[in-house]
Protein backbone atom coordinates (compact mmCIF):
# COMPACT_ATOMS: atom_id res chain seq x y z
CA UNK A 1 0.00 0.00 0.00
CA UNK A 2 1.05 3.03 -0.77
CA UNK A 3 0.47 6.19 1.13
CA UNK A 4 -0.48 9.47 0.17
CA UNK A 5 0.92 12.17 0.93
CA UNK A 6 -0.08 14.53 3.69
CA UNK A 7 -1.84 17.99 2.24
CA UNK A 8 -1.20 19.82 5.96
CA UNK A 9 1.14 19.00 8.85
CA UNK A 10 2.30 21.21 11.63
CA UNK A 11 6.12 21.77 12.19
CA UNK A 12 7.43 21.30 15.15
CA UNK A 13 7.29 23.70 17.57
CA UNK A 14 11.34 23.78 17.48
CA UNK A 15 11.13 24.18 13.95
CA UNK A 16 8.50 27.08 13.90
CA UNK A 17 10.36 29.73 12.13
CA UNK A 18 9.08 32.13 15.54
CA UNK A 19 12.44 34.61 14.74
CA UNK A 20 11.10 34.92 11.11
CA UNK A 21 7.95 36.22 12.31
CA UNK A 22 9.59 39.26 14.28
CA UNK A 23 11.82 39.97 11.70
CA UNK A 24 9.15 40.20 8.26
CA UNK A 25 7.34 42.72 11.55
CA UNK A 26 10.40 44.97 11.97
CA UNK A 27 10.89 44.86 8.13
CA UNK A 28 7.80 45.82 7.84
CA UNK A 29 7.91 48.71 10.17
CA UNK A 30 11.15 49.60 8.89
CA UNK A 31 9.89 50.25 5.64
CA UNK A 32 6.83 52.23 6.39
CA UNK A 33 8.70 54.46 8.67
CA UNK A 34 11.12 55.31 5.65
CA UNK A 35 8.34 55.90 3.67
CA UNK A 36 6.80 58.10 5.94
CA UNK A 37 10.25 59.87 6.15
CA UNK A 38 11.10 60.34 2.30
CA UNK A 39 7.53 61.68 1.75
CA UNK A 40 8.52 64.45 4.90
CA UNK A 41 11.54 65.36 3.07
CA UNK A 42 9.59 65.55 -0.11
CA UNK A 43 6.50 66.77 0.60
CA UNK A 44 6.30 70.14 -1.29
CA UNK A 45 7.66 68.19 -4.53
CA UNK A 46 5.06 65.20 -3.71
CA UNK A 47 1.89 67.45 -3.32
CA UNK A 48 2.48 69.36 -6.32
CA UNK A 49 2.60 65.88 -8.65
CA UNK A 50 -0.44 65.01 -6.75
CA UNK A 51 -2.00 68.76 -6.90
CA UNK A 52 -0.53 69.44 -10.71
CA UNK A 53 -3.39 71.28 -12.04
CA UNK A 54 -3.58 73.87 -8.80
CA UNK A 55 0.54 74.18 -8.74
CA UNK A 56 0.55 74.24 -12.62
CA UNK A 57 -1.92 77.46 -12.62
CA UNK A 58 -1.24 79.24 -8.89
CA UNK A 59 1.74 80.92 -10.68
CA UNK A 60 0.63 84.67 -10.14
CA UNK A 61 -0.33 86.53 -13.24
CA UNK A 62 0.82 89.96 -12.32
CA UNK A 63 -2.10 92.88 -13.13
CA UNK A 64 0.08 95.93 -12.10
CA UNK A 65 3.65 96.00 -11.61
CA UNK A 66 5.44 97.90 -9.02
CA UNK A 67 7.82 100.44 -11.10
CA UNK A 68 11.73 100.37 -10.84
CA UNK A 69 11.74 97.37 -9.29
CA UNK A 70 10.22 97.30 -5.87
CA UNK A 71 8.93 95.19 -3.55
CA UNK A 72 5.42 94.68 -1.58
CA UNK A 73 6.05 95.76 2.53
CA UNK A 74 2.61 94.98 2.99
CA UNK A 75 0.68 92.26 1.00
CA UNK A 76 -3.39 91.63 1.08
CA UNK A 77 -4.30 88.07 0.03
CA UNK A 78 -8.44 88.25 -0.89
CA UNK A 79 -9.04 84.37 -0.99
CA UNK A 80 -11.08 82.40 -3.56
CA UNK A 81 -12.99 80.86 -1.12
CA UNK A 82 -16.49 80.24 -2.69
CA UNK A 83 -19.64 82.48 -1.38
CA UNK A 84 -17.79 83.00 1.61
CA UNK A 85 -14.87 85.37 3.16
CA UNK A 86 -10.76 84.89 4.17
CA UNK A 87 -8.43 87.91 3.67
CA UNK A 88 -5.08 87.35 4.75
CA UNK A 89 -3.22 90.50 5.54
CA UNK A 90 0.74 90.76 5.79
CA UNK A 91 1.71 93.65 7.75
CA UNK A 92 4.86 95.56 7.37
CA UNK A 93 5.96 94.83 10.73
CA UNK A 94 5.84 91.41 10.00
CA UNK A 95 2.88 90.67 11.50
CA UNK A 96 -0.04 88.45 10.12
CA UNK A 97 -4.03 89.10 10.46
CA UNK A 98 -6.14 86.75 8.81
CA UNK A 99 -10.02 88.02 8.74
CA UNK A 100 -12.57 85.73 8.63
CA UNK A 101 -11.95 81.64 7.75
CA UNK A 102 -14.38 80.81 5.04
CA UNK A 103 -17.00 77.44 5.26
CA UNK A 104 -19.36 78.43 2.24
CA UNK A 105 -22.81 77.08 3.18
CA UNK A 106 -22.90 74.78 0.12
CA UNK A 107 -19.84 73.56 0.02
CA UNK A 108 -18.45 74.39 3.38
CA UNK A 109 -15.38 71.57 3.74
CA UNK A 110 -14.61 72.31 0.61
CA UNK A 111 -14.26 76.01 1.05
CA UNK A 112 -12.25 75.71 4.11
CA UNK A 113 -9.44 73.26 2.26
CA UNK A 114 -9.28 76.33 -0.41
CA UNK A 115 -8.39 78.01 2.39
CA UNK A 116 -5.96 76.18 3.89
CA UNK A 117 -4.67 75.18 0.64
CA UNK A 118 -4.04 78.75 -0.07
CA UNK A 119 -2.02 79.57 3.15
CA UNK A 120 0.10 76.75 3.15
CA UNK A 121 0.96 77.35 -0.62
CA UNK A 122 1.16 80.84 -0.80
CA UNK A 123 1.83 82.27 2.89
CA UNK A 124 3.30 80.37 5.11
CA UNK A 125 5.31 77.87 2.99
CA UNK A 126 7.90 81.02 3.18
CA UNK A 127 7.42 81.82 6.75
CA UNK A 128 9.69 80.88 9.62
CA UNK A 129 7.32 79.99 11.89
CA UNK A 130 3.60 79.27 12.01
CA UNK A 131 2.44 82.50 13.89
CA UNK A 132 -0.74 83.62 12.83
CA UNK A 133 -1.00 87.54 14.91
CA UNK A 134 -4.64 88.35 14.74
CA UNK A 135 -7.55 85.70 14.05
CA UNK A 136 -10.59 87.76 13.15
CA UNK A 137 -14.29 86.49 13.30
CA UNK A 138 -16.11 89.03 11.73
CA UNK A 139 -19.52 88.07 12.59
CA UNK A 140 -22.00 84.37 13.91
CA UNK A 141 -22.62 83.44 10.16
CA UNK A 142 -21.25 80.16 9.28
CA UNK A 143 -19.44 81.12 5.74
CA UNK A 144 -17.40 83.65 7.88
CA UNK A 145 -16.20 81.18 10.98
CA UNK A 146 -16.77 77.73 10.07
CA UNK A 147 -12.51 77.38 9.06
CA UNK A 148 -11.21 78.93 12.37
CA UNK A 149 -11.23 75.07 14.23
CA UNK A 150 -8.94 74.25 11.32
CA UNK A 151 -6.63 77.08 11.85
CA UNK A 152 -6.54 77.15 15.28
CA UNK A 153 -5.07 73.42 14.80
CA UNK A 154 -2.82 74.25 12.37
CA UNK A 155 -1.29 77.66 13.22
CA UNK A 156 -0.58 79.24 16.27
CA UNK A 157 -2.87 81.79 16.95
CA UNK A 158 -2.10 84.88 19.60
CA UNK A 159 -5.24 87.21 19.58
CA UNK A 160 -8.75 86.55 18.85
CA UNK A 161 -11.01 88.94 17.58
CA UNK A 162 -14.65 87.80 18.22
CA UNK A 163 -17.76 89.02 17.00
CA UNK A 164 -19.78 90.65 20.41
CA UNK A 165 -22.40 88.00 19.92
CA UNK A 166 -22.19 85.40 22.77
CA UNK A 167 -23.02 81.55 22.57
CA UNK A 168 -25.01 79.76 23.94
CA UNK A 169 -22.75 78.54 26.64
CA UNK A 170 -21.65 82.52 27.44
CA UNK A 171 -24.60 83.21 28.19
CA UNK A 172 -25.86 80.91 30.51
CA UNK A 173 -22.43 81.41 32.33
CA UNK A 174 -23.18 85.59 32.59
CA UNK A 175 -26.70 84.88 33.32
CA UNK A 176 -25.84 82.54 36.78
CA UNK A 177 -22.61 84.79 37.73
CA UNK A 178 -25.02 87.15 39.54
CA UNK A 179 -23.64 90.37 38.52
CA UNK A 180 -25.05 92.88 36.05
CA UNK A 181 -23.23 94.17 33.02
CA UNK A 182 -23.01 95.07 29.60
CA UNK A 183 -23.03 90.96 28.83
CA UNK A 184 -26.72 91.64 29.76
CA UNK A 185 -27.72 93.57 26.48
CA UNK A 186 -25.31 91.47 23.83
CA UNK A 187 -27.51 89.18 21.82
CA UNK A 188 -27.05 85.27 21.39
CA UNK A 189 -26.21 82.93 18.14
CA UNK A 190 -27.51 79.72 19.55
CA UNK A 191 -26.11 77.39 16.68
CA UNK A 192 -24.06 74.33 17.62
CA UNK A 193 -20.88 75.20 15.07
CA UNK A 194 -21.08 78.82 16.52
CA UNK A 195 -20.92 77.16 20.17
CA UNK A 196 -18.59 75.00 19.42
CA UNK A 197 -16.42 77.56 17.54
CA UNK A 198 -16.15 80.25 20.55
CA UNK A 199 -15.86 77.15 22.99
CA UNK A 200 -13.02 75.82 21.39
CA UNK A 201 -10.76 79.57 20.78
CA UNK A 202 -11.81 79.87 24.52
CA UNK A 203 -9.81 76.81 25.79
CA UNK A 204 -6.94 77.71 23.50
CA UNK A 205 -6.56 80.53 24.95
CA UNK A 206 -6.00 78.65 28.78
CA UNK A 207 -3.70 76.65 27.43
CA UNK A 208 -1.04 79.90 27.21
CA UNK A 209 -1.32 83.17 29.26
CA UNK A 210 -0.11 85.22 26.47
CA UNK A 211 -2.97 84.92 23.91
CA UNK A 212 -5.66 87.35 24.10
CA UNK A 213 -9.07 87.30 23.65
CA UNK A 214 -10.33 90.72 21.94
CA UNK A 215 -14.35 92.25 21.02
CA UNK A 216 -14.91 93.42 17.01
CA UNK A 217 -16.17 96.80 17.53
CA UNK A 218 -15.36 100.28 17.33
CA UNK A 219 -12.51 101.77 19.07
CA UNK A 220 -10.20 98.99 18.98
CA UNK A 221 -6.86 100.06 17.53
CA UNK A 222 -3.69 98.47 16.58
CA UNK A 223 -2.00 100.84 14.50
CA UNK A 224 1.95 101.34 15.12
CA UNK A 225 4.20 104.20 14.15
CA UNK A 226 4.21 102.06 10.71
CA UNK A 227 0.53 101.77 10.16
CA UNK A 228 -2.73 102.78 10.46
CA UNK A 229 -5.62 99.69 11.44
CA UNK A 230 -8.69 100.50 13.19
CA UNK A 231 -12.01 99.17 13.34
CA UNK A 232 -14.37 102.02 13.03
CA UNK A 233 -17.48 100.05 13.69
CA UNK A 234 -19.79 98.41 14.88
CA UNK A 235 -20.68 101.25 16.95
CA UNK A 236 -23.47 99.42 18.91
CA UNK A 237 -23.63 96.67 21.27
CA UNK A 238 -26.95 94.93 19.88
CA UNK A 239 -28.06 94.73 16.07
CA UNK A 240 -30.89 92.59 17.39
CA UNK A 241 -30.51 89.29 15.20
CA UNK A 242 -29.57 91.32 12.48
CA UNK A 243 -25.81 89.40 11.94
CA UNK A 244 -24.56 90.89 9.60
CA UNK A 245 -24.64 94.37 10.75
CA UNK A 246 -22.19 92.98 14.24
CA UNK A 247 -19.29 93.02 10.82
CA UNK A 248 -16.52 95.65 11.89
CA UNK A 249 -15.47 98.04 9.16
CA UNK A 250 -11.32 97.27 9.47
CA UNK A 251 -10.21 100.19 8.26
CA UNK A 252 -6.02 100.04 7.16
CA UNK A 253 -3.87 102.43 5.72
CA UNK A 254 -0.04 102.24 4.84
CA UNK A 255 1.94 105.14 2.93
CA UNK A 256 -1.15 107.29 1.43
CA UNK A 257 -2.57 103.96 0.32
CA UNK A 258 -5.66 102.69 2.45
CA UNK A 259 -8.35 100.05 2.22
CA UNK A 260 -11.77 98.93 4.25
CA UNK A 261 -12.50 95.53 4.91
CA UNK A 262 -16.52 95.80 5.44
CA UNK A 263 -17.42 91.30 6.24
CA UNK A 264 -20.89 91.13 5.77
CA UNK A 265 -22.10 95.15 6.75
CA UNK A 266 -24.87 96.26 5.24
CA UNK A 267 -26.20 99.40 5.18
CA UNK A 268 -26.72 100.12 8.81
CA UNK A 269 -22.91 99.95 9.36
CA UNK A 270 -22.35 101.62 6.08
CA UNK A 271 -24.06 104.87 7.73
CA UNK A 272 -21.48 104.34 10.72
CA UNK A 273 -18.59 104.09 8.97
CA UNK A 274 -19.73 107.81 6.85
CA UNK A 275 -20.12 109.42 10.48
CA UNK A 276 -17.16 108.21 11.27
CA UNK A 277 -15.21 109.21 8.26
CA UNK A 278 -17.21 112.92 8.74
CA UNK A 279 -14.78 112.99 11.54
CA UNK A 280 -11.55 111.98 9.62
CA UNK A 281 -11.56 113.35 6.41
CA UNK A 282 -8.30 111.90 5.70
CA UNK A 283 -9.76 108.51 5.91
CA UNK A 284 -11.88 109.79 2.89
CA UNK A 285 -10.98 108.25 -0.73
CA UNK A 286 -10.32 104.61 0.04
CA UNK A 287 -7.99 103.04 -2.38
CA UNK A 288 -9.31 99.25 -2.07
CA UNK A 289 -12.75 98.40 -0.70
CA UNK A 290 -13.57 94.60 0.24
CA UNK A 291 -17.42 95.38 -0.86
CA UNK A 292 -19.98 94.35 2.13
CA UNK A 293 -22.15 90.97 1.93
CA UNK A 294 -20.25 89.78 -1.07
CA UNK A 295 -21.88 91.93 -3.82
CA UNK A 296 -25.64 92.09 -2.09
CA UNK A 297 -27.92 94.36 -2.89
CA UNK A 298 -27.96 94.76 1.01
CA UNK A 299 -24.47 96.91 1.19
CA UNK A 300 -23.11 99.29 -1.26
CA UNK A 301 -25.08 102.31 -0.90
CA UNK A 302 -24.59 105.12 -2.79
CA UNK A 303 -24.20 106.82 0.17
CA UNK A 304 -20.95 105.06 1.22
CA UNK A 305 -19.87 104.87 -2.41
CA UNK A 306 -19.63 107.98 -2.89
CA UNK A 307 -17.90 109.28 0.91
CA UNK A 308 -15.12 106.01 0.30
CA UNK A 309 -14.81 107.05 -3.31
CA UNK A 310 -12.29 103.48 -3.73
CA UNK A 311 -10.17 103.05 -6.71
CA UNK A 312 -10.73 99.33 -6.94
CA UNK A 313 -13.34 97.38 -5.20
CA UNK A 314 -12.82 93.51 -4.30
CA UNK A 315 -15.89 91.14 -3.90
CA UNK A 316 -16.08 87.90 -2.95
CA UNK A 317 -18.36 85.53 -3.96
CA UNK A 318 -19.52 82.75 -6.35
CA UNK A 319 -22.81 82.92 -8.48
CA UNK A 320 -25.62 80.51 -7.85
CA UNK A 321 -25.11 80.32 -3.96
CA UNK A 322 -28.21 82.66 -2.89
CA UNK A 323 -30.31 84.60 -5.45
CA UNK A 324 -29.07 88.51 -6.47
CA UNK A 325 -25.65 87.70 -4.72
CA UNK A 326 -23.58 89.51 -6.00
CA UNK A 327 -26.27 92.08 -7.33
CA UNK A 328 -26.36 93.59 -10.35
CA UNK A 329 -27.73 96.55 -8.98
CA UNK A 330 -24.88 96.71 -6.49
CA UNK A 331 -22.72 96.53 -9.26
CA UNK A 332 -24.47 98.45 -11.48
CA UNK A 333 -24.11 101.19 -8.38
CA UNK A 334 -20.62 100.79 -8.26
CA UNK A 335 -20.13 101.46 -11.56
CA UNK A 336 -22.34 104.43 -11.78
CA UNK A 337 -21.39 105.95 -8.07
CA UNK A 338 -16.72 104.86 -8.71
CA UNK A 339 -14.68 105.05 -11.03
CA UNK A 340 -13.70 101.46 -9.40
CA UNK A 341 -11.67 98.65 -11.15
CA UNK A 342 -14.05 95.77 -9.81
CA UNK A 343 -12.43 92.38 -9.13
CA UNK A 344 -14.03 89.47 -8.63
CA UNK A 345 -13.00 85.68 -6.53
CA UNK A 346 -14.99 83.67 -9.03
CA UNK A 347 -14.13 85.26 -12.01
CA UNK A 348 -10.12 86.44 -11.17
CA UNK A 349 -9.31 83.81 -8.68
CA UNK A 350 -7.62 84.68 -5.72
CA UNK A 351 -6.93 88.83 -5.44
CA UNK A 352 -3.18 89.93 -4.09
CA UNK A 353 -2.93 93.92 -3.40
CA UNK A 354 0.71 94.86 -2.46
CA UNK A 355 1.90 98.48 -1.37
CA UNK A 356 5.93 98.92 -1.79
CA UNK A 357 7.50 101.53 1.08
CA UNK A 358 7.30 104.44 -1.73
CA UNK A 359 3.49 104.11 -1.58
CA UNK A 360 3.11 102.34 -4.80
CA UNK A 361 0.62 99.62 -5.80
CA UNK A 362 0.92 96.06 -7.53
CA UNK A 363 -1.75 93.79 -8.34
CA UNK A 364 -1.48 89.89 -9.36
CA UNK A 365 -3.88 87.41 -9.67
CA UNK A 366 -3.82 83.66 -9.70
CA UNK A 367 -5.79 80.16 -10.31
CA UNK A 368 -8.81 80.36 -7.67
CA UNK A 369 -8.13 78.15 -4.91
CA UNK A 370 -11.98 76.92 -4.41
CA UNK A 371 -12.66 76.82 -7.78
CA UNK A 372 -9.81 74.23 -7.91
CA UNK A 373 -11.27 72.18 -4.90
CA UNK A 374 -14.70 72.26 -6.16
CA UNK A 375 -13.83 70.49 -9.90
CA UNK A 376 -11.08 68.36 -9.34
CA UNK A 377 -9.89 66.19 -6.31
CA UNK A 378 -7.46 67.69 -4.07
CA UNK A 379 -5.57 65.41 -3.10
CA UNK A 380 -4.32 65.65 0.50
CA UNK A 381 -0.55 63.81 1.62
CA UNK A 382 -2.13 61.70 3.72
CA UNK A 383 -4.89 60.43 1.24
CA UNK A 384 -1.86 58.65 -0.12
CA UNK A 385 0.17 57.63 2.24
CA UNK A 386 -1.85 55.65 4.76
CA UNK A 387 -3.16 53.55 1.72
CA UNK A 388 0.43 52.97 0.14
CA UNK A 389 1.56 51.82 4.22
CA UNK A 390 -1.16 49.49 4.80
CA UNK A 391 -0.69 48.17 0.79
CA UNK A 392 3.35 47.49 2.39
CA UNK A 393 2.18 46.00 5.45
CA UNK A 394 0.04 43.25 3.72
CA UNK A 395 2.47 42.85 1.01
CA UNK A 396 5.52 41.79 3.33
CA UNK A 397 2.76 39.55 5.76
CA UNK A 398 1.94 38.09 2.62
CA UNK A 399 5.26 36.93 1.85
CA UNK A 400 6.37 36.16 5.00
CA UNK A 401 3.08 33.61 4.89
CA UNK A 402 4.12 32.61 1.25
CA UNK A 403 7.51 31.54 2.58
CA UNK A 404 6.90 29.85 5.52
CA UNK A 405 4.17 27.78 4.00
CA UNK A 406 6.47 26.93 1.46
CA UNK A 407 9.27 25.98 3.98
CA UNK A 408 6.53 23.56 5.35
CA UNK A 409 5.63 22.14 1.94
CA UNK A 410 9.14 21.41 1.25
CA UNK A 411 9.44 19.43 4.70
CA UNK A 412 6.60 17.46 4.00
CA UNK A 413 7.73 16.67 0.60
CA UNK A 414 11.04 15.68 1.85
CA UNK A 415 9.18 13.35 4.64
CA UNK A 416 6.94 11.95 2.00
CA UNK A 417 9.71 10.94 -0.60
CA UNK A 418 11.52 9.12 2.67
CA UNK A 419 8.84 7.27 3.81
CA UNK A 420 8.06 5.74 -0.16
CA UNK A 421 11.64 5.28 -0.26
CA UNK A 422 11.32 2.91 3.39
CA UNK A 423 8.41 1.39 2.01
CA UNK A 424 9.77 0.82 -1.85
CA UNK A 425 12.67 -1.27 0.18
CA UNK A 426 10.24 -2.65 2.04
CA UNK A 427 8.30 -4.35 -0.56
CA UNK A 428 11.95 -5.28 -2.17
CA UNK A 429 12.74 -7.43 1.10
CA UNK A 430 9.38 -9.06 0.70
CA UNK A 431 9.31 -10.29 -2.74
CA UNK A 432 12.88 -11.38 -2.34
CA UNK A 433 12.11 -13.55 0.39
Amino acid sequence: MIEEAPKKKKLHPRRRPSFKYIEWKILAYIIILMLFALTYTWQYEIEKVLNYRYYSGNEATTIQSFPNGETEDLKVHFIDVGCADATFIELPDNKTMLIDTAGENAYTQKSIDALMLYLETNVYRYKENNILDYLVITHPDRDHYMGAISIIKTYDVRNFIRPIVLSKEEKEFFSNDGVSNTFDNMEVKNVDSYNQTISYIKKDIQKDDTKNMLWCKAGLDLSNDCYTLKFITPQKISYGDSWNNYSPSIYLRYKDKSFLFMGDGEKEVEKEACDYFLYDLGALNIDVLKVGHHGSNTSSSNLFLNATSPKYCIISTRVGVFQNVPSSDAIERIENETNAEIYRTDYNGNIIFGVSDKGNVGISVSYGSFAFVLKYIYVKLYYVLIPLSIIVYILIFNQHKFTRDERIMIELQKEYKQRQKIIKKMMRSKTNV
